[in-house]
């Protein structure tokens, strides 16, 4: 058999080479070498295994002699990338082509009998006197079982990264420090910060434009007994506007008790509570429109026979003031005496004065009784507007209705301007959500030239106009009130911002109008403001509904 043919590995000891040429003493070299735990090949200056010990035939599956020609017959995969191993990468054939030491490679190796395994492999060249290579010492250390494992780990890992990077809540782990650990891609998209920019440093550290005061009272968390709750965190969103993060701070210990961090785990709910404060809204509203749409019919009822008594007495007064001039011209007939008694007694009965007045007093409670017609059946329509669906509404009837129900709130204050086009065609939007639209500005405007004036008297201004362009209906509201200071103006739309006094203002005015007209119904909101002059806001309405829109 050629010494670079394969044969049979021994039970026991050290295989050599038939033929081999072995330097040392074999007896010893065979005790030396089989003692070793790992697997054991020695290569001649050729780069052919000349000798192998028992470990590295249990690893390979058995002894082949094979030599650089022959490396390409095995296969072999790095066991990091999983590519292929070419012959010259093999780590006994770079040492003996560089001439240094190749260590700790990792790889998948096919073994002789087929099967795979992974090995750490290292070969380095042996060196004479005159530090010519004479040969290699290639090492195999089976990490099968450790390669198992941490591959396991690796997809336990995915696994939990995949699971994590699918929440939809903020997660951010600390350590006992207060360093970050982990920061999921949630927590990124609020924030707009990647992991690898924020791991690593401190929380406090991290640029986060929210409420620190707030945060630095949770950062106890980290060696609390018991999760604390941080429900209304305010914070500025990548977009430039204000949100609120709802976070529970849950502390992490060790098995054996010892503080090993925090989780902060979270979300942003500014949505949600804007949809809480818009249902509340609405349910309040409905509530107050069962309330008024009952005191209208409660009004309604007598004033209906009001209104025919009023009619009776018109039409009766009116009678009797034409029998009471046909009675003067008869009198001219009678005698001197009857004629004096007469007039005397129409003195008496101060008879000219309520033929002039009466009629006044008639003409204005028939305009009384009118407006109050009016109100009840505004109070009717702002209750009750309708379809909860998106259809074509003539906004101004829609807009006198809504004014005549907050007239209480603007008319100490300003003088209401309106300036309707009598033009504009029925635009599509839910009758309620604008209605809510216009009440919402409507009183901000009178809110905001109550301040202006501050008790200095007088009134100020509120217009109200419509028109319509070829694509959208345009509403706007101006009023001479105080203006929008610069500093405020690109926070007036976010939730629960105000800057009115506690029971004045909730700050979700605007941002119910910018969500009914922007998001509902598609449209556009912007505003015009001068500090100490007025603001005038411009909402615009598309007159042909998208439908591929959904209301929200």
């Amino acid at each position: 058999m050629n010494a670079h043919e394969s044969c049979q590995t021994p039970a026991r000891g050290v295989a050599v080479a038939p033929g081999a040429s072995v330097p040392v003493d074999a007896a010893f070299l065979s005790a030396v070498v089989e003692a070793l735990p790992v697997g054991v090949w020695l290569l001649d200056a050729h780069g052919r295994i000349w000798l192998a010990n028992e470990a590295s035939s249990r690893i390979w599956g058995g002894t082949h002699w094979v030599g650089p020609a022959e490396y390409g017959r095995y296969q072999a995969w790095w066991a990091e990338s999983g590519l292929p191993v070419s012959p010259h990468d093999w780590p006994a054939a770079r040492a003996l082509a560089t001439g240094h030491s190749v260590i700790g490679l990792r790889m998948v190796i096919q073994r002789f009998d087929g099967r795979t395994m992974t090995v750490v492999t290292s070969a380095s060249p042996l060196r004479d006197q005159r530090g010519d290579i004479v040969g290699l010492v290639v090492v195999h250390q089976d990490i099968d079982a450790e390669a198992r494992v941490q591959a396991s780990l690796r997809e336990v890992r995915d696994d939990l990264e995949a699971v994590l990077g699918a929440l939809s809540s903020i997660l951010i782990v600390l350590d006992h420090v207060g360093t970050v650990r982990r920061w999921n891609a949630a927590a990124t998209a609020a924030f707009g910060l990647p992991e690898s920019q924020v791991r690593g440093l401190p929380l406090q550290q991290i640029p986060l434009s929210w409420n620190w005061e707030a945060v630095n009272r949770c950062i106890p968390g980290l060696v609390s007994e018991h999760p604390i709750r941080l429900d209304d965190l305010r914070y500025v969103r990548k977009d430039g506007r204000e949100g609120i993060l709802a976070f529970t701070v849950s502390p992490i210990r060790h098995p054996d008790g010892t503080p090993a961090g925090c989780l902060w785990h979270g979300a942003d709910v500014t949505d949600r509570l804007l949809l809480e404060a818009q249902l509340h809204q609405a349910q309040r509203l409905e509530s107050i429109g069962q309330l008024a749409a009952g005191i209208a019919h409660e009004i309604n009822t007598p004033m209906q026979f009001i209104g025919d008594n009023h009619r009776f007495l018109a039409d009766a007064f009116a009678s009797m003031s034409r029998l009471v001039q046909a009675m003067r011209a008869r009198a001219e007939a009678l005698p001197q005496a009857d004629r004096e008694a007469l007039l005397a007694a129409e003195t008496e009965a101060d008879l000219p004065w309520l033929l002039e007045e009466v009629p006044k007093a008639l003409e204005q409670s028939h305009e009384g009784i009118a407006r109050v017609g009016m109100i009840v059946k505004a109070m009717k329509e702002f209750s009750h507007p309708g379809s909860e669906d998106i259809v074509p509404v003539d906004l101004n009837h829609a807009i006198e209705s809504t004014l005549v129900v907050s007239r209480n709130v603007w008319k100490y204050v300003s003088d209401m301007v309106k300036e309707l086009d009598p033009a504009l065609p029925p635009v599509p939007v839910q009758p309620g959500g604008f209605n809510q639209v216009v009440l919402n500005l409507v009183v901000n405007a009178a809110h905001a030239i109550e301040d202006r004036l501050a008790g200095a008297g007088g009134k100020g201004t509120i217009t109200v106009r419509t028109s319509a362009t070829a694509t959208h209906a345009v509403v706007s509201v101006s009023d001479t009130g105080c203006g929008i200071p610069d500093a405020i103006r690109q926070r007036i739309f976010d939730p629960f911002f105000t800057t009115k006094q506690v029971g004045r203002g909730t700050g979700q005015g605007l941002a119910i109008v910018r969500a009914e007209i922007c998001e509902r119904l598609g449209g556009d909101i912007a505003f015009e403001s001068s500090v100490g002059i007025g603001t005038t806001f411009i909402v615009r309405i598309p007159l042909v509904r998208d439908e591929g829109r959904t209301a929200p």
